[in-house]
This record gives C-alpha cells, sequence and structure tokens, in this order.
C-alpha cells in the first residue's frame, strides 16, 4: 500500500511532535470526526495512533475509522491490519497517569499520534496547566504528534483563542478552528509557524466529511444534538424544556443584564462577542418592514440571535408569518438570517396551525419536519398558543422518540 502524506501535512503544519495542538469548535460541529481523519492519515502513512476519548465510544469509533478507511478505498484486508495500529482507550478523564499505562503496552510501531477528545479546559488553572504539562512530556519521548479538542461557544480569533481555551495560551502551539460557514464547513489556521493565518479552508476540499461523517456511520443520539437559543419565555423555553427531557444539549445565549426564563447551557457573550453579531437597525427594519426600538437592550438582542443561528445547522421558528413573507417580531431576524446563510428554515404558523419550508424563492407548505443537523436552532413568540406548544412537542417526539 502507497503510505499517505500525514492529513497535517496535507493542512500546512509540518510534523511536530511534542507540541500542543488543539482544535476548537462548537459542540456537534465535527471535532470528533476531524481527530478520527487525522488518525486515519497516520494509519495509512503506516504509524500508529493513540485514540483517547472520555464517553464510552470504543465501538463507535472503530466504525468511525473503518468508514474513514473506506472512504479512502483501502482494501479490505488492509483496513484490518491498520486496525491493528489503533489503540483506542475510554479513559475516565484525559489524564497522563490514565494513558501512560496504555502507552507502554507493547503497541508497534510506539504511537506516533496521540489524539484526546474529552479534555476538561474549566476548573483549576494550576491543575490543568499541570495536566497538559504532563501530557506534552508522555509525547515527547515518543517522538508523537499530541492533539486535543475543545468546545467553544464563540468563534476565537488570531488574537485571542477562545474560553477556557485561552487561560493556557503559552501551551498551546498550534490550534485550528472549524466552524459552519453557511452550508459548509470550513477551517482556520489560528496558531501555525509559518501558514498563513485566518486563511479558510473548505472542509470538502480536505480528507475530511465533516459532522455528516458521522451521521452517515451511526446515527447520533440525543446527547450529540445541541439546542442552541435564547431562553425567553413562551417558545424558546418549551424548546428548552423539550430538550431537557429528551438528552439534548441546549445553549442559551444572553448578555449581561437579561435575565431569560431558562439558564440551563446559559452563555452571556462578553460586549467583544456581541459585537460579532453587529447589524445596523436600520438594515434590520429594511429586511423585516417595520421598526424597532432603539435601545441598546434590544442591539444586544438582536446580537445575539446572530449567535444562536450563524453556527446551526437548520432553524425551527414557532410564531405568525406576515404577507410579506417575514415572521413576526424580533423572532423575524432569525429567518432572515437563516435565509442570508442559506440554513434550512421551517416556520410553524401559529395563524394557519401548520409548517412551512423556505425554498429560496417562497414559503412552502410541508408535513411536519424532523431535526436533522446537530445543532439547531429552536426559537420564537413568547405568545403560543396551543398549537404551537403541540408544534414544538411534535418535533421533539418525531425526532427522539
Amino acid at each position: 500500500m502507497v503510505a499517505a502524506r500525514s492529513f497535517s501535512g496535507r493542512l500546512g503544519f509540518d510534523a511536530e511532535p511534542g507540541v500542543l495542538s488543539v482544535v476548537l469548535a462548537r459542540a456537534a460541529t465535527g471535532r470528533t470526526t476531524f481527530l478520527v481523519h487525522l488518525g486515519a492519515e497516520r494509519l495509512m502513512a503506516e504509524g500508529s495512533v493513540l485514540h483517547a476519548a472520555v464517553a464510552d465510544q470504543v465501538d463507535d469509533l472503530r466504525r468511525w475509522y473503518e468508514a474513514a478507511l473506506t472512504q479512502r478505498g483501502i482494501p479490505g484486508p488492509d483496513r484490518a491490519r491498520l486496525h491493528r495500529r489503533l489503540l483506542i482507550q475510554t479513559p475516565d478523564r484525559i489524564a497522563p497517569e490514565l494513558l501512560e499505562g496504555t502507552l507502554r503496552s507493547g503497541l508497534e510501531p510506539p504511537p506516533s499520534l496521540l489524539l484526546l477528545d474529552g479534555f476538561d479546559w474549566a476548573g483549576n488553572l494550576v491543575e490543568r496547566a499541570g495536566t497538559l504539562g504532563g501530557l506534552i512530556g508522555l509525547a515527547r519521548p515518543l517522538s508523537a504528534e499530541l492533539w486535543l479538542t475543545a468546545t467553544v461557544h464563540v468563534a476565537p480569533d488570531v488574537r485571542r483563542l477562545a474560553a477556557p481555551v485561552d487561560r493556557f495560551d503559552p501551551l498551546i502551539t498550534r490550534a485550528v478552528d472549524l466552524a459552519p460557514r453557511g452550508e459548509k464547513l470550513v477551517l482556520r489556521h489560528l496558531r501555525s509557524e509559518g501558514q498563513p493565518l485566518n486563511d479558510e479552508i473548505d472542509v470538502a476540499e480536505l480528507p475530511l466529511g465533516g459532522p455528516e461523517f458521522i451521521e452517515r456511520a451511526k446515527p447520533l443520539p440525543a446527547g450529540a444534538y445541541t439546542l442552541l437559543s435564547g431562553g425567553a419565555e413562551g417558545a424558546e423555553a418549551l424548546f428548552g424544556a423539550c430538550a431537557q427531557s429528551h438528552g439534548v444539549q441546549e445553549l442559551n445565549f444572553s448578555f449581561a443584564g437579561r435575565r431569560p426564563e431558562r439558564t440551563r447551557g446559559l452563555v452571556e457573550l462578553s460586549a467583544e462577542e456581541l459585537r460579532q453579531g453587529e447589524v445596523a437597525r436600520g438594515y434590520i427594519e429594511q429586511r423585516l418592514a417595520r421598526k424597532f426600538p432603539n435601545t441598546p437592550n434590544f442591539q444586544a438582542l438582536m446580537q445575539t440571535i446572530w449567535h444562536q443561528v450563524a453556527t446551526a445547522g437548520e432553524v425551527f421558528i414557532v410564531g405568525l408569518l406576515l404577507p410579506d413573507g417575514s415572521v413576526n417580531g424580533g423572532t423575524g431576524w432569525a429567518a432572515e438570517l437563516a435565509k442570508h446563510f442559506h440554513k434550512p428554515v421551517h416556520v410553524f404558523d401559529q395563524g394557519r396551525g401548520h409548517w412551512l419550508d423556505w425554498t429560496g424563492d417562497e414559503w412552502r407548505s410541508v408535513e411536519p419536519p424532523r431535526i436533522t443537523h446537530a445543532r439547531f436552532t429552536g426559537t420564537g413568540t413568547r405568545y403560543l398558543n396551543p398549537a404551537g406548544r403541540e408544534a414544538i412537542e411534535g418535533l421533539f417526539t418525531r425526532t427522539f422518540g
């Protein structure tokens, strides 16, 4: 079999053993997929791989590696041989003392790539920094590359990595960001020697399947889905309650001084993070053909809606569709953003009593939808009627049973 050049080499990284590399992404945006493809490329290059994840997902990871190698056209006997150089471990936590014994288990050749998915970046700074130092210390004697994943809630940049990773900035040598851009998943270099920073690479142009790769390999459990919302009274609160009852993760974006009804998964955006979603009030009024309050709180609320929609795969709204094709109230901005980003957008019109989808040109009545993307927005009116409540509850029941 012809050895493949390492995946990190295709990204512009020279192999640099014994340093800390991190892939940052929102929940359910493809971090584990990224690691699987890194590992598959290393196996094809005749190296050995240790892939550690804190969840009980050994069978899933084996399945995903099998799919990744199959995608590359590796014949069955060769895939079986490569699997023998893949060691998957699921320790209680990602820590040097729990991995050291595994690294001495006799895997031949010794792992040249350590993929650690699920490190807890929160907690005591000194303790976590010591753990990261220990992981780097494990990689160096092996001359192994070390990659960790990190969940972030806002877009990082080259000036400052997003929280909670930013606390360990001096320890991180390489960093990339995975983020949706409309219908694409793009990768950005945030930190790399000799590599242009902030250059966006469409993941479709790389040997990465994106989050859909995992969805094809095995249906995702409810816990792998994330609701993006604002936690306000009415539709958003019910979206959150249904998410919690079905075991779906939940992120509610807010800002200082605002008191959302739901606080599960609360993300209080800083002034700098709010500015990422800044749009002139006049433009919003033009798109929605109506006036809105000229207050800092309203502007901040519109900015939180940007965070709800920008990284979602699809958008669900419960409210009232107006004759001009917009959705009533400030929630209409979520629909307009979804159209702008070319995301699937579904509206339950409480007046008509049924669901409609945006085709790109017009609204079309459809059968009640299911949630099909791992990150989805759920928002809508504060004034739910019984039909609206049933629509939200039915959406979750159809999807998760």
